[in-house]
């Protein structure tokens, strides 16, 4: 019986892509994810990789999510590295060698995976969201290279956070994005509500 995990179908797809890469990039952006998730970088950080360099920034995130999704779930449901190979040629079509080099990353990595996963499995340690304040400045530079004035808007945002255990006073985590950053996060935290509200239907 083949092994199967759930990592939901948009994950399968991004993986899929992976044929469009060589070797190299597939193991880049694997040990990208493998190291981000160890919580040894940031993703910013991480996945600056000269191998990197002239690959297509979307195909980047699709793959760098996909195998977030994957090494999670594998981490999660224990996969062995031969399972977890199995998994990618029936499920991702992967080929045989590079399902070989993928799970043999995710061997190496998989007991350190697990512990991090128990320990982020309790979130009651986490501080609570308890409201947000933001305010919208207009800036106004005297010039630029092209000798007219720059003209931006920058959101300034307070998030307020209590700590479970503590009703008393309120922590703040102030900082300013563009209206593009700002943007990408309002998406990022739907696509999260998303993922949360279908791994609910899932039960």
């Amino acid at each position: 019986m083949a092994t199967t995990i759930d990592i939901g179908e948009e994950a399968l797809e991004f993986l899929a892509a992976s044929k469009d890469i060589g070797d190299v990039e597939l193991e880049a952006l694997a040990r990208a994810a493998l190291t981000v998730l160890l919580g040894a970088e940031r993703e910013d950080t991480a996945l600056v990789d000269p191998v990197l360099e002239e690959m297509n920034v979307d195909l980047i995130k699709k793959l760098y999510s996909g195998f977030v999704c994957l090494f999670v779930e594998a981490a999660k449901n224990d996969l062995s590295s031969k399972e977890l190979c199995a998994f990618l040629r029936s499920e991702c079509g992967v080929a045989q060698d590079r399902g070989e080099l993928l799970s043999h990353l995710f061997a190496n990595k998989k007991e350190e995976l697990r512990t991090r996963l128990s320990l982020t499995a309790n979130y009651s340690h986490l501080p609570q969201l308890s409201g947000v304040d933001w305010r919208l400045e207009y800036r106004t530079s005297s010039s630029s290279d092209e000798g007219g004035p720059v003209r931006e808007l920058v959101y300034h945002l307070s998030l307020k956070t209590r700590e479970r255990d503590d009703a008393g006073e309120l922590r703040k985590l102030d900082f300013s994005c563009s209206v593009e950053q700002l943007q990408d996060l309002v998406s990022q935290l739907k696509d999260a509500c998303k993922s949360v509200e279908r791994a609910v239907e899932r039960r």
